[in-house]
């Protein structure tokens, strides 16, 4: 009987390659190329592989903050009459993830204690909006779809001698409206220096304001494109502005502020300064066309880098008080921390 060769057993066929199989860095590679921060938060929630590829990189996030900026959702506004602000998205995207954002998140305020009365608002920074009413509140309006935590009102907390050189000032000489949230700190003006409440900690301290400031006011607080804290001001009888950032001096390595740049607005009309966030200076321009009609209002935005000025949108607006642009923060789902703070006492 002739033998039989047997033949070779088939080779099992190659597993499909899909995406839920390559690795964080190729996954990291494609996330860096979408078109926004809205777009970034609903593919990385997709599925538990993809999230874990962007909050596991701690250099991810200032790659795609240095080629996208955070987005400008929109504006609350105070009116001269209402209980609450109102919000006014900002139109004439066809980007379905910044739709999808302003629909899943609470921009409405409905979540505010109803039991308070009249709510003022006093500034909008870091996804949170500073507001005042018989307590001091921090209240996130995209905590229902970024993951954030929920709103919290803190309390007013007892506090020593805050500046040596003004032994009267306490915490009941600041006026709610005046204070200016930025990086989890809360700044006061006063005299000549500045009132600090670390809101992680509920500690007050003092900071002296820049030299020369006399001449250069109005000025707001904000951050630059590096997250530094920084002071642009309008200098008065002409149409410039002095940028401050608070940092270390190369001399004797010691943080105080640091003239950055001053900036020539050429051409451009004088405009209220509403706020600095992450390097871009918010201004407004309220023209009354004649007193028969609805005031104009104008909303710029001016990057402090390039000094590019561009208009946003403009609202006919008669009731209008303060405008508060709303940057949509890095939301902290995306970030992988441990280690939660907690306050004494708490």
């Amino acid at each position: 009987m002739a033998s039989q060769l047997a033949l070779p057993a088939a080779s099992p066929p190659p597993a499909p390659t899909t995406i839920f199989t390559i690795g964080d860095d190729l996954l990291l590679e494609i996330f860096v190329r979408l078109p926004s921060l809205p777009t970034l938060v609903r593919a990385a929630f997709a599925c538990r592989t993809f999230l874990h590829a962007v909050r596991s990189s701690p250099t991810f996030r200032p790659r795609f903050r240095a080629l996208h900026p955070p987005p400008l959702i929109g504006l609350f506004v105070m009116h001269r009459v209402g209980d609450i602000p109102s919000f006014v998205p900002l139109r004439g995207r066809a980007d379905p993830d910044h739709a999808a954002l302003i629909r899943g998140s609470d921009f409405f305020l409905t979540r505010l204690p109803d039991d308070q009365g009249f709510w003022d608002i006093d500034d909008c920074r870091d996804g949170y909006l500073l507001l005042h009413n018989s307590r001091t509140g921090c209240w996130p309006p995209t905590a229902c779809s970024m993951g954030c935590c929920i709103g919290s009102v803190l309390p007013w907390t007892e506090a020593a001698t805050i500046n040596k050189d003004h032994p009267e000032d306490d915490k009941n000489c600041l006026p709610p409206t005046s204070g200016r949230l930025v990086n989890g700190r809360i700044y006061w003006t006063r005299y000549d220096y500045l009132i600090v409440l670390d809101t992680t900690t509920l500690h007050f301290s003092s900071m002296d304001l820049p030299p020369f400031m006399d001449g250069q006011k109005p000025f707001v607080l904000g951050e630059t494109q590096d997250e530094k804290l920084c002071m642009v001001c309008a200098i008065d009888g002409k149409l410039m502005i002095a940028v401050w950032v608070w940092r270390a001096d190369d001399d004797d390595r010691v943080e105080k502020w640091m003239l950055d740049k001053e900036i020539e607005l050429g051409e451009i009309p004088v405009l209220k300064l509403v706020g600095v966030n992450h390097g871009f200076l918010h201004l407004h321009l309220i023209a009354i066309q004649n007193p028969n009609t609805v005031p104009l209002c104008s909303f710029f935005s001016f990057y402090l880098e390039t000094a590019e000025l561009k208009k946003i949108f403009s609202l006919d607006e008669y009731e209008l008080e303060r405008s508060y642009p709303y940057i949509m923060p890095w939301p902290s789902s995306l970030v992988c921390n441990k280690v939660k703070p907690r306050i004494e006492g708490a």
